[in-house]
């Protein structure tokens, strides 16, 4: 069986994850503390010759450490005087993810690796087959394929609301949509906006994309920023109550890490924001409780500290959205749906810019003269805040393990559709529930009822399962199958203790009906759904999320 791994190497953190062909979990690979979100950063001490990274390196104190804190080395890829020694320190980083990937997987034993490792859009070739090398020399076999980071973006966000672009009749054979992929990380922010269609099969296919802002002119507008605002934010602060912190206290790793624990999230969320505990703590210690007690900051005092930052991003997506209309004809009215990934895309202010409500009282406001007209995200804001993921910093990594995926439903759409029953080692014929020369949508329920005899001293063991095939023929379909055994996560297991219960106490005989639900909507989406009843006392409810997709070697 094949191992799909995806590694997003970012300029702040790096994500890997993977998962085995035959399944649609995804896992993580985590550090010792238990992080899935690595810290892109390492620490070399020459004279003792200790080497961190990750979490680890990340909590070195630049001020009170002796060695060299090494971050934001993927930047330097950019400059051609650094560009060599940011290939090492790259090499050197994924070398230690890919011993935390060898400890994690070893017990897997696939029969292929294939390997998606990301990177930015704008990059040139050279850059790409360095970066597919670096994962090459770090210790990862198999195929090592380069996947441009919107397009995995893009790839897990539609995956993970497939059902509801569907619905929307956003998403359908041979049906483009126009995509704006936002990717707001540490160092930068690029935008892609292209045209998405997929065809017959399933296949994603993209086309007349803008990279904006391309390699020749770098535009650095990212998380890093705001880092260094809100550090200036507290020391002027501090200078107005008349205290100078000490410089360990509001160092910028410390700042973002109280910016991604607190600040965003509670900002977000209309909270009271608190100083950073490393500031917190000591100024209470010392007696300075008033300096804690008076610390206010809300979301004005954030927005009109960070305006400037804003009105920059701004100007990327006007600018990015002006060259796409002059390319291609589109205009802002006619994105279908925004795509946010990257660390910095979680801060409220993010879905102000396309939504007309602005900030700082002017920047991308509904009516101010240079306001881009966001239509269809205006009056249907699900398009994108359905798609702004709750982990953006793992959008692109799932995506990457998401490649092979068809984008076309939960279930093949507009096709035949048979089922078979098995409970014990009693099976029902397969049965055809939707023919898809019938006009759409259509509905069929099935009821399958057997008596199950169980006595005292009995196996209380029950082996069920369902088999759904989709397909223009019955041999050339593909199996869904639902199996119910004694797994305690699988939903037959929790009437085990029912049915001991009853089999000492009371009856012998019992009776099972399984009642299972087929809608094909008019767009084509199958939907299953259903429930176990157990003598009327017990019901257990299954949906289309519990089936998975495995080979038909038979039917």
């Amino acid at each position: 069986m094949k191992l799909i791994v995806g590694i997003d190497f970012g300029t702040s953190t790096t994500v890997v994850r993977y998962r085995m062909e035959d399944s649609n979990i995804i896992q993580s690979i985590k550090e010792s503390n238990g992080n899935d979100i690595i810290p892109s950063v390492i620490y070399k001490n020459p004279e003792t010759g200790i080497k961190l990274y990750g979490s680890e390196a990340f909590k070195c104190n630049p001020n009170t450490e002796e060695g060299e804190i090494i971050s934001n080395f993927k930047m330097n890829l950019l400059n051609p005087s650094k560009r060599e020694q940011a290939k090492l320190h790259i090499e050197e980083f994924l070398t230690h993810v890919y011993g935390l990937f060898k400890n994690q997987t070893q017990g897997l034993n696939p029969t292929e690796t294939e390997i998606n490792v990301s990177y930015p859009a704008k990059w040139d070739d050279e850059m790409i087959r360095f970066m597919k090398e670096a994962v090459h020399k770090a210790g990862f076999t198999g195929t090592i394929t380069g996947v441009k980071e919107p397009l995995a973006a893009t790839q897990d966000l539609l995956y993970r609301h497939l059902q509801d672009l569907q619905k929307a009749k956003l998403i359908g054979i041979q049906k483009s949509i126009r995509i704006f992929v936002l990717d707001m990380g540490a160092g930068t922010t690029d935008i892609s906006i292209l045209k998405l269609s997929i065809d017959e099969y399933g296949i994603p296919h993209i086309s007349e994309p803008l990279l904006y802002p391309s390699k020749s002119e770098p535009f650095l507008c990212g998380g890093r920023e705001i880092d260094e605002l809100m550090q200036q934010y507290l020391i002027n602060y501090f200078s107005k109550k008349n205290y100078t912190p000490m410089p360990e206290c509001i160092e910028l790793p410390l700042i973002k890490d109280w910016k991604e624990q607190t600040l965003s999230p509670n900002l977000k969320h209309g909270e009271k924001v608190s100083l950073p505990n490393s500031l917190h703590y000591i100024l209470k210690a010392i007696g300075l409780k008033n300096i804690v007690a008076d610390f206010s900051f809300n979301r004005i005092d954030f927005e009109y500290s960070t305006k400037e930052h804003w009105e920059k991003l701004y100007k990327l997506i006007q600018s990015s959205m002006l060259q796409y209309k002059t390319v291609y004809g589109i205009g802002a009215e006619d994105i279908d749906f925004v795509c946010l990934t990257g660390g910095h895309s979680t801060w409220y202010t993010v879905p102000l810019l396309f939504n007309g409500e602005g900030l700082c009282n002017g920047i991308a406001k509904e009516g101010e003269e240079e306001t881009l007209n966001f239509e269809k995200l205006k009056k249907e804001p699900w398009r994108m805040e359905a798609l702004s993921d709750s982990l953006p910093h793992e959008s692109v990594a799932r995506g990457l393990c998401l490649m092979d995926q068809k984008l076309i439903g939960a279930l093949p759409s507009s096709n035949n559709v048979w089922v078979k029953i098995t409970v014990d080692d009693k099976s029902s014929e397969i049965m055809q529930i939707i023919d898809k020369t019938s006009p759409l949508p259509i509905t069929n329920t099935i009821t399958h009822e057997i008596i199950l005899k169980k006595y005292l001293f009995d196996s209380t063991n029950i082996n069920a399962q369902i088999n759904i095939y989709v397909g223009e023929t019955l041999e050339k379909s593909e199996l869904y199958t639902m199996q119910f055994n004694d797994d305690p996560e699988s939903f037959i297991s929790k009437i085990f203790g029912f049915l001991l219960v009853f089999a000492i106490f009371t009856k012998l005989d019992y009776k099972t009906k399984l009642t299972i639900n087929f809608t094909m909507t008019e767009e084509g989406l199958l939907d299953v759904s259903g429930s176990l009843n157990i003598d009327d006392i017990k019901e257990i409810k299954f949906t289309s999320k519990d089936l998975h997709k495995i080979k038909n070697e038979q039917v």
